[in-house]
């Protein structure tokens, strides 16, 4: 028999032996299987995040929803059910089934977003409601599940024959570790070379073989039970017969088509659909008109020369000639103008406002994936038109370059048509904010004019159309000082940097028209002077009075870009009178968002103190029970705190309840911290760049960069503490630093975001918030491990307190996610988001503190106690 190891008087005795000798294959093979699971839930996420994103008209509510849902799911899967530890076959069992279960659930998942529109019911331009919103993300808790199962029983195969607290513990860090090193790989692979030269299908399907062979691999270096292989080996070879075959890009394409069906009116024709790095596009035809969809929406629809004349025609003339020099005005320079336009209108307004022949057309698009296809479908002078304009084509995002031009003192435009889509999400309603007319009042001459479009009405305006078109109107209105406002649909919209530049009468834009000498075969002065009603007097004061009559609590700003949800809660008030009638009940069902909006910051930062007060009892309460109820594990002999090597037989149970509950509340809040921050950077990025449809893998990849330096640093701490006689590990008094720690990146952000938002620097800008989103990864990182030598310390069984931090975690990351994405940012703002995490972090603190200054000190690893 072999010699019976005698057990130790404290869990710290046993000195590490598996790290000192080198690692096993079975234990490489373990973590190349943990490596490439992590590497595909990344990818996974990235994918899930992309495609409700689309379905839902390019909400980022859904970044919020679907992660929460994804976080949830593992959460679920690594909680520990049972209050035994599970054999190694078992672990074994559970680890080659769920990494294949990943892939089958992905494609399901996919197939049931592309078809969810249709499947409960929501027509051609209608907005996915509130309660359908969050069915369709819960959906994505199905694919996390099997990520969450695969890490407990990862953690107790690679750590199962670790004799020591101090091993097990590094086991459950360097298992976390190598899980987030795979992310950061997934997120990389995603952003720079999945999402552009490959389908969703292949991605799907690919990842799923190199998963599959993986786990065979594992299978086969654990020296037991090896005809598991058949199962990932099966399932491999199917997915790769089905994507040689090219069944899945079938599949895709049907997929495709059925989603369209959701979007386009009947009978329209889908001539391509592809996604860019920036959103998804798809192409339609009816007859002999086009329509262009972004994300879902109807971005533009041609030929329409007559609509879009009138808009080029209305916003030149209410621009004046530029004085001369003399008169001691900022003007271009020139008799002719120099015009801006930004977002859209080469379908049809270029060529119109060519005829005014200006000095400089600048046309600025952030997608060449747009051009590229509406241009081979416009019509021929539409195309010359954007020919000629040559070199000033700009692929850039419409702040950046207005941030850039105004830095560069250029020379100022006399017109800005701001044509971009209405802010049906953050994406667009970034282009409406306060900020971003105050950034294009400095590239405007004086005598300059903005021109922009809002969903108007020619007759009743209900309350949250007046709330959604004010809360631009009002940011509009205090950076100029002159601002118009059209009767009829669209409510036109144009301002000015001094009085009197606009003009208020059909009369004086007609004789402006025919000053400029200007000739259009779609367009007619005497359109200005009777045929249209948009200036009358009655009917502009009318529009003034609704809406006066329903003022916006917020206004749109970089800081909270509250217009995206006062469009989405019109829009949904609007679908469902439409179906119900116009009764007050259809109102009272869809004013959902309304009820939301009426969030304040006290009110988050008093749930976050019961909470964790809540907690707390918990945790106390569990002293009350007999010590006979109490488990072995809970009575474990510690040193005390002022004499080394004396040893108390029985501490209080209290003591262990406290601390172990103390630090899962530290972990669940570090989730629930770092995935909110994640959040706001996301929302930060998306505002000072245009886009994350295609950066949020690279984004979640150096979150988990941030992860691993965290992990890899605290297990080093851990085991240098280890093998160091008489050296006590980090404890409780180091989760407090790092609580801390957090409460202090949390609150500095506010600061620090407000100055990248005024940057122009582009790459100065992009490394810092890139480095921002590292630092939250390792704050985050640096917790976990040493979360798990904690509670080694106080539970036995190492999947057991794997799983039970891993669940911890996510359960609070998945609080993060769906608070901060859907309430926190766009109700409370950045700020008030940042300081709401500052606060949930520092009563973790208090509670951690209050742990540790009731818990004995940890003795060193290597110390032995007294006879």
């Amino acid at each position: 028999m072999p010699p019976v190891r005698a057990r130790p008087h404290t869990l710290a005795d046993v000195r590490p032996a598996a790290y000192d000798t080198g690692m096993s294959r079975r234990q490489i093979a373990i973590l190349a299987a943990v490596f490439v699971i992590g590497a595909y839930a990344l990818c996974a996420q990235a994918l899930l995040l992309r495609e409700t994103q689309v379905i839902l008209f390019g909400s980022e509510l859904s970044w919020g929803l679907v992660l929460a849902f994804w976080l949830a799911g593992v959460a679920m899967g690594a909680a520990p059910l049972r209050r035994r530890e599970t054999k190694p076959r078992w672990n074994l069992w559970q680890l080659v089934l769920v990494g294949n279960m990943i892939s089958a659930g992905l494609l399901i998942e996919v197939m049931a977003i592309r078809f969810a529109r249709l499947l409960i019911g929501v027509g051609p331009g209608e907005y996915v409601g509130p309660g359908a919103m969050v069915l369709l993300a819960s959906t994505v808790f199905f694919v996390g599940l099997p990520v969450g199962v695969a890490f407990p029983a990862a953690t107790a195969l690679f750590a199962e024959a670790e004799p020591s607290t101090s091993g097990k513990a590094r086991g459950v860090g360097g298992v976390f570790l190598v899980e987030s090193a795979g992310s950061l790989v997934g997120g990389l692979l995603f952003s720079f070379f999945l999402v552009d030269g490959f389908g969703v299908m292949a991605i799907i399907m690919g990842g799923g073989i190199v998963v599959g062979l993986v786990i065979a691999a594992m299978v086969y270096f654990h020296e037991r039970r090896r005809w598991l292989n058949a199962i990932p080996v099966a399932w491999a070879t199917l997915l790769a017969v089905y994507l040689g075959t090219g069944m899945a890009g079938q599949a895709d394409r049907t997929m495709t088509l059925v989603r369209w069906m959701s979007f386009a009116p009947p009978g329209m024709e889908l001539v391509q659909s592809e996604d860019s790095r920036y959103q998804n596009l798809a192409l339609g035809k009816l007859g002999d008109q086009y329509s262009l969809y972004t994300n879902g929406l109807l971005a533009a629809t041609w030929p329409n020369d007559a609509d879009f004349a009138i808009e080029a025609h209305l916003a030149a003339c209410e621009c004046p000639a530029p004085l001369p020099a003399s008169a001691g005005l900022r003007h271009g320079g020139s008799s002719t103008r120099r015009i801006l336009v930004l977002g859209g209108g080469v379908e049809g307004m270029l060529k119109e406002l060519e005829r005014y022949q200006p000095v400089r057309l600048d046309y600025v698009t952030l997608d060449p994936k747009l051009l590229e296809l509406v241009r081979p479908h416009l019509a021929a002078p539409d195309r010359q038109a954007l020919d000629r304009l040559g070199e000033h084509v700009h692929f850039a995002d419409a702040r950046r370059f207005a941030m850039q031009a105004a830095a560069s003192r250029a020379e100022p435009y006399d017109l800005i048509v701001l044509a971009a889509p209405e802010p049906a999400s953050t994406l667009e309603a970034r282009l409406y904010t306060e900020d971003f007319f105050a950034q294009l009042a400095k590239v405007l001459s004086d005598r300059g004019v903005l021109a922009l479009a809002l969903h108007g009405s020619e007759g009743y305006w209900s309350e949250a159309q007046a709330e959604y078109v004010g809360s631009i109107v009002l940011a509009l209105e205090r950076v100029f000082p002159d601002v118009l406002l059209t009767f009829g649909y669209p409510t036109r919209c144009y301002a000015a940097r001094h009085q009197g530049v606009l003009a208020t009468t059909g009369e004086e834009l007609a004789r402006r028209y025919r000053a400029a000498g200007v000739e259009s075969p779609y367009f007619d002065a005497l359109w200005f002077a009777g045929a249209s009603d948009l200036l009358d007097p009655a009917k502009r004061a009318d529009l003034r009075r609704a809406l006066d009559a329903h003022p916006p609590a917020f206004l749109n700003t970089d800081e909270q870009p509250i217009a995206a949800l006062y469009h989405m809660r019109f829009w949904l008030q609007t679908s469902e009178t439409a179906h119900a009638g116009a009764t007050a009940e259809a109102h009272q069902r869809t004013d959902v968002l309304g009820w939301l909006m009426r969030l304040r910051f006290d009110w988050a930062v008093l749930v976050a103190v019961a909470a964790t007060a809540l907690a707390a009892l918990v945790g106390v309460a569990r002293n009350f029970r007999p010590l006979w109820h109490s488990r072995p594990r809970l009575c474990t002999a510690l040193p005390t705190r002022g004499r080394v090597g004396h040893i108390v037989a029985q501490p209080p149970p209290a003591v262990h309840c406290l601390a172990r509950t103390a630090v899962y509340w530290s972990i669940g809040t570090t989730g629930f911290a770092t995935l909110a921050l994640e959040i706001v950077l996301l929302y930060t990025f998306q505002t000072l760049y245009g886009y994350v449809y295609s950066m949020v893998g690279l984004v979640i990849g150096v979150f988990m960069a941030g992860l691993v330096l965290g992990s890899l640093a605290m297990n080093r701490a851990i085991r240098r503490a280890a093998g160091r006689p008489g050296a006590a590990p980090p404890g409780l008094r180091t989760v407090f630093a790092l609580d801390m720690a957090m409460v202090v990146f949390a609150a500095a952000l506010v600061i620090v975001l407000a100055l990248l938002r005024g940057a122009a620097a582009d790459w100065t800008v992009q490394i810092a918030m890139f480095a921002l989103v590292a630092v939250a990864g390792l704050l985050g990182g640096l917790v976990f491990p040493l979360a798990a030598s904690v509670v080694l310390e106080r539970e036995a069984g190492i999947a057991r307190a794997g799983g039970g931090l891993y669940a911890a975690d996510n359960i609070g990351a998945c609080l993060g996610a769906i608070l901060t994405g859907v309430l926190l940012v766009p109700i409370l703002g950045v700020t008030g988001a940042c300081l709401v995490i500052a606060a949930v972090k520092a009563l973790s603190a208090v509670f951690v503190g209050a742990a540790a200054a009731t818990s004995p000190r940890r003795a060193g690893a290597s110390a032995r106690p007294s006879a």
